[in-house]
């Protein structure tokens, strides 16, 4: 950040429309006047510069640490810093978190209402909130695989979106997961969504939707070499234990049996984008010496289809680019 006195601003500039004082936080002895977005704040400097690297280096009057996203001024309501690296809603979360920092002791925000708290942070430098955030936001987006679930995760672009936008890569493999495995990618019409705070429209990057592309033409490759049918060249580990079966009816039982549990039951369809819940599938189903699988078996395919989860969780994060 450049070393630059307050930049004063033009006649035109001053013809915007008149700005309004925030219901909340428009403190009666404030003493710093902030302007974002048509929103005044009247905050206190002292807690502003305890808080946050960017306030104090704007605010020390000795030496004023100023960069494009600042304009001052000064009107009737004295020195007023127009702010327009955040917004009127994401600073409104921020200094409602700062005002109670115990309000989500025991429950998390909703994810706007982190999402916000996020931005106004990293862009505010409120460092110890923005760490507050990225904790949030990595416990409800884990990367562990054994927090993989069926069940779909609402906000997977937002995520992507968030943390591309706020450097926070350690969420980015779950939430392309949960995107990959939605039909559509989640994604409206040219990856856009609406950012849900009255901002305006947010976007995921040219470069991770073809990233997403080639992630679900790799899962489907991988769900179909695994399910598509039984594997014949799999040796059962205790040959002696194997059922008996008829003469040259070694494949045919099993066969039988993962057409039936495999295709007829829907399993291999509902599970083409989400191969990860697909394996735990296979290995959750109760497989049987009377459909050809003795418990040698089972327990050795069930071992198979573990490592294979393992491995592709793995792969996922080289194909988006997050792991080397």
């Amino acid at each position: 950040m450049a070393n630059l006195r307050p930049t004063k601003r033009s006649k035109l500039e001053l013809a915007a429309p008149v700005a309004h004082k925030h219901e909340q936080f428009w403190i009666l002895d404030g003493n710093t006047v902030l302007e974002v977005g048509g929103v005044l704040f009247r905050l206190h400097r002292s807690r502003l510069v305890d808080q946050s690297t960017f306030f104090a280096g704007l605010l020390d009057v000795q030496d004023v640490l100023m960069d494009d996203n600042v304009v001052v001024e000064s009107d009737e309501n004295g020195m007023v810093y127009h702010l327009s690296n955040t917004t009127p809603n994401d600073l409104e979360a921020l200094l409602q978190l700062d005002k109670n920092p115990m309000e989500y002791f025991f429950a998390p925000p909703q994810f706007p209402v982190l999402a916000a708290i996020l931005r106004a942070a990293t862009g505010l430098c409120f460092d110890t909130y923005r760490a507050f955030a990225v904790k949030l936001l990595e416990n409800a987006w884990s990367s562990s695989l054994a927090d993989l679930t069926t069940e779909s995760k609402p906000n997977a672009v937002e995520v992507v979106v968030l943390a591309r936008s706020c450097g926070i890569e350690s969420v980015l493999k779950r939430a392309f997961y949960e995107m990959v495995r939605m039909t559509g990618y989640g994604l409206g019409d040219g990856g856009e969504l609406d950012s849900g705070d009255g901002e305006g429209l947010r976007e995921i990057s040219r470069a991770d939707e073809r990233r997403l592309e080639r992630m679900r033409e790799h899962l489907i490759s991988a769900w179909s070499q695994v399910a598509v049918r039984v594997d014949r060249s799999f040796k059962c580990p205790n040959p002696s234990k194997e059922t008996i079966r008829t003469p040259g009816m070694g494949h045919i039982l099993p066969a039988n049996a993962w057409e039936r549990r495999v295709h007829d039951s829907g399993l291999y369809d509902e599970y083409q984008f989400d191969p990860l819940c697909g394996l735990q599938a296979l290995i959750d189903i109760k497989w049987d010496e009377e459909e050809g699988w003795c418990s040698d078996c089972v327990r050795a395919r069930r071992e198979a289809w573990t490592r294979m989860r393992q491995k592709l969780w793995e792969r996922i994060g080289v194909w988006m680019g997050l792991d080397n």
